[in-house]
């Protein structure tokens, strides 16, 4: 700026302009970093609320599937229990369902198994009279005296299928988990049920040389003898049983196939419940007990793996066993 003054003189002025400001340059952009703050803090305190209702309600599905799968002890944990909401009364409602559960369980399993033992008794008494009475009586008489003893033999079998299926529920199977080979031990089953079934080619067996698995061996036997010996049991003189065996990376799958008549849609889905039997077969011939299913999903189960049954198209039934080949209980 020049000003001139009354005595002739000029005066400049030079002002200097402070681009920057008596504030900070991001100062100017304060209103977006406030948007910016409020923005992290919803998303942080949205975060914590959903994390606070999915997270009881994570764990109350995991405790319901694993109550699903049988594990009858399962609980939720206090966490989720001692809250205050209605998640919290959730909890406690499962877990009040979970005790009176598992007790009404528990009882039917100990008459079972009170039953069972108490029937031992009177049958193996049974079977001594059966011995003496054998002796003093014709031989024309021996027939019948036979056929008394074949159903006290259905008796005893009967007993001992109740007792390893309560065994088996109650997860107090003994064997021990090792390293055994599978195709080995299909392959014995497969000779087993043929010699029983007085066949020498009606299983068809189909399954690579050697396939190891960690698990525990005598169960993976009793379920897969099971299925196949009701797979024989079903399928006609002329017909045949596939047995085969799938190697994966992580698992193994053991399909067995008959060429029976197969199973109503409707009774699939029970086929694995005790003392289940489908209405066709109703007679101790070819029914048998209704238990064997069972004991063969129970010692699946047992070991971490599935079991399921469907029918063919081109007819028959086909059960299909998957097993990890590491054992969940290692």
């Amino acid at each position: 700026y020049r000003i001139s003054s009354t005595s002739g003189h000029t005066y400049t002025f030079v002002a200097y302009r402070d681009n920057r400001g008596p504030y900070p340059a991001w100062f100017k952009h304060l209103p977006m970093l406030q948007l910016l703050t409020a923005l992290v803090i919803v998303a942080l305190l949205t975060a914590f609320v959903t994390w606070r209702i999915t997270n009881p309600l994570r764990k109350l599905k995991q405790a319901t599937d694993s109550f699903a799968r049988g594990n009858l002890d399962t609980r939720l944990p206090k966490l989720v229990g001692c809250r205050k909401d209605e998640i919290g009364e959730v909890g406690l409602a499962f877990n009040h369902m979970a005790e009176r559960i598992s007790l009404l369980v528990s009882n039917q399993q100990r008459l079972f198994r009170d039953i069972s033992h108490e029937l031992r008794t009177p049958l193996a008494r049974q079977q001594i009279a059966l011995e003496l009475l054998a002796r003093k009586l014709p031989a024309t008489e021996h027939q019948s005296l036979h056929r008394i003893e074949r159903e006290v033999g259905r008796m005893n079998q009967l007993i001992d299928q109740v007792l390893t299926l309560l065994r088996l529920e109650q997860n107090e199977h003994g064997p021990t988990i090792e390293t055994y080979d599978l195709s080995q031990l299909l392959c014995k089953l497969t000779q087993d049920a043929q010699f029983e079934a007085q066949s020498k080619d009606q299983v068809d067996l189909n399954q690579p040389k050697q396939v190891s698995v960690v698990g525990q061996q005598e169960l993976v036997s009793r379920a897969v003898e099971n299925i196949l010996r009701n797979a024989l049991r079903y399928t006609p003189e002329q017909g045949r049983v596939y047995l085969q065996l799938e190697e994966h990376k992580d698992s193994v799958m053991i399909r067995i196939e008959d060429e029976g008549d197969g199973v109503p849609e409707e009774s699939l889905s029970h086929l694995f419940e005790p003392f289940y039997r489908v209405e066709a077969s109703r007679n101790q011939q070819s029914g048998g007990y209704g238990i064997g299913m069972a004991i063969a999903e129970q010692a699946i189960r047992a070991q971490g793996g599935t079991i399921k049954a469907s029918n063919r198209k081109v007819g028959g039934l086909c059960v299909e066993i998957c097993l990890p080949k590491t054992s969940l209980k290692t």
